[in-house]
């Protein structure tokens, strides 16, 4: 049976707008996966700056471990952190071997005279002491950490000024392959230039970063770090394991990767093969997620009930508020030193 025209011309309309639909289909979907693509396009592009190389690096040292229980929550500072260790202390030894265990560096925090004479505590090292007892202290202090891979100065503004005293100090690193980092507590400090005369491994700290616990310091401390390592291509910072410092820090590490920063381990920063971290047997993946997971549920890196802590009988900041503010304003080469050359003996 013949179909009528008006039947024919329904049908041919009806190809025609089934047609139409599916051009206007195939533009849109076209359309949107063009904005698709380009929108992932950006979100790559921005991925792959975030994952560019380092171009300069920078290391954290948490100072001050050992006298507070609470310095454990220092501990699960995100990535590469070295913990300083006061020798002799309640905690030291014990939050020492935990941070060893978990891959990170740790050197050993001993007490030198400061100017304003405050007492230093155990393991402290003095002006009117001889070489020796300088030898017999570092050692003491030493033993008890065995796997310290160097040392810095708590406080010292007074004795890093010592030419005498540096040289003997230098004398017992090198003779135990250990390196030095200068916490320049003092501008006048002659501990670096005694330590390259003697061919001990040194370097110097760039920045505090809590002389004042409040986020607004800390956080501009931090990008005072951020400059200095740009300009520097390496910077070294210290803290301490106050608990405002370490929320902070806790929030602003990540963000160093988006500088094209990388936080590494104080070792890294001393290009001398004397230096050599003394990495615990562990597996380092296993040890770094039980790392995050600490940080994550809150466990404590120490193990057992914590107690009720007493005041502190030593004083354990780096030094007078007038002492920091000058050494932050001077990185100006100290005079040439002529080194005795008695001194230069092991």
């Amino acid at each position: 049976m013949k179909k009528s025209t008006p039947y024919l011309f329904k049908v041919q309309l009806k190809k025609a707008f089934l047609v139409a639909g599916l051009a206007t289909g195939f533009f849109t979907s076209l359309v949107t996966s063009q904005h698709t693509f380009a929108n992932s396009k950006v979100t790559h592009d921005e991925l792959a700056v975030s994952q560019a190389p380092a171009q300069y690096k920078v290391a954290i040292v948490i100072d001050d471990i050992g006298y507070r229980y609470t310095d454990k929550h220092a501990l699960s500072l995100p990535g590469n952190i070295t913990y300083s260790v006061l020798p002799h202390t309640p905690y030291g030894k014990k939050l020492a071997k935990t941070a060893y265990e978990q891959q990170d560096d740790v050197i050993l925090h001993i007490p030198m005279e400061s100017q304003s004479r405050t007492d230093l505590g155990p393991g402290a090292l003095t002006k009117d002491m001889t070489k020796r007892a300088i030898h017999e202290s570092l050692e003491n202090s030493y033993r008890e950490i065995p796997f310290a891979i160097g040392i810095n100065n708590h406080m010292g503004s007074y004795l890093t000024q010592s030419v005498s005293h540096m040289a003997w100090t230098m004398n017992f690193l090198k003779r135990n392959n250990l390196f030095f980092l200068d916490s320049k507590t003092s501008a006048h400090s002659k501990a670096a230039e005694i330590a390259k005369h003697l061919g001990v491994p040194v370097q110097e700290r760039r920045v505090f970063l809590d002389n004042q616990l409040t986020d607004t310091y800390i956080s501009q401390q931090f990008k005072t770090l951020i400059s200095v390592a740009k300009k520097h291509q390496t910077a070294i910072a210290i803290a301490h394991p106050h608990p405002e410092t370490v929320k902070v820090l806790t929030k602003l590490i990540p963000t160093l990767a988006s500088h094209q920063i990388e936080l590494v381990p104080l070792s890294s920063l001393y290009d001398s093969p004397l230096v050599r971290r003394k990495i615990a047997p562990k597996d380092k993946v296993k040890v770094a997620s039980q790392k995050v997971i600490r940080k994550e549920v809150g466990m404590a890196v120490v193990n057992d009930a914590e107690p009720k802590e007493e005041p502190l009988k030593f004083e354990t900041q780096i030094e007078t508020q007038i002492e920091i503010e000058e050494v932050q304003q001077s990185f100006i080469a100290p005079p040439p030193i002529k080194l005795d050359v008695k001194l230069l003996e092991l």
